[in-house]
């Protein structure tokens, strides 16, 4: 198995960052993405709450 696909993204100030630049679309598709992984709910809360408050910005 490719370890790199077992991995996480990694969620850092700068990737949050980069979401302010996006296209609404571009954020969801990011989003949907986000929440299907299984390291969705291992986020910190502040975390999970920032994504939501830069798609919904």
């Amino acid at each position: 198995m490719n370890e790199l696909r077992c991995r996480p993204k990694r969620f850092s100030p700068d990737r949050l960052n980069h979401w302010s630049t996006l296209s609404y679309e571009e954020k969801r598709a990011e989003f949907l993405e986000l929440t299907a992984s299984p390291y969705w709910p291992l986020l910190p809360t502040e975390i999970q709450s920032r994504i939501h408050d830069l798609l919904n910005a």
